[in-house]
């Protein structure tokens, strides 16, 4: 994995982080996302000055998986599905306002570019 993060290709690092020994399992690894995953773990792994181990590997490519789910969701303006992915146990995120549940459409191109 971190012989994947020196390199310069996300599609390298998603491949890495598909492999079963990392124990990401059922949650998977999302190839649409190579780049979200590449830039995010190179930039934590470089910012430790150290190599990522198992833990921490699964633990950030669990999350990203997260942010690819809303993304995907985004990408497909459904607002439902967006609602969903956001409010996820897993996503943490806190104090959302349900009434801003139905977005425009027109934001959607936005949460898309944001999210990756």
């Amino acid at each position: 994995m971190n012989a994947a993060l020196s390199g310069g290709d996300a599609r390298r690092t998603a491949e890495a982080l598909s492999n079963p020994a990392l124990g990401l399992g059922d949650e998977g690894v999302f190839p649409s996302a190579a780049s979200l995953y590449h830039s995010e773990l190179r930039y934590v792994r470089d910012g430790s000055g150290a190599d990522l181990r198992l833990e921490g590997i699964q633990a950030l490519a669990l999350f990203l998986g997260q942010v690819a789910r809303i993304n995907l969701a985004a990408q497909g303006r459904n607002p439902e599905e967006v609602w969903k992915r956001l409010t996820a146990p897993d996503v943490n995120l806190e104090d959302l306002d349900p009434a801003r549940k139905q977005v425009e459409k027109i934001q959607f191109p936005f949460v898309a570019r944001f999210l990756y």
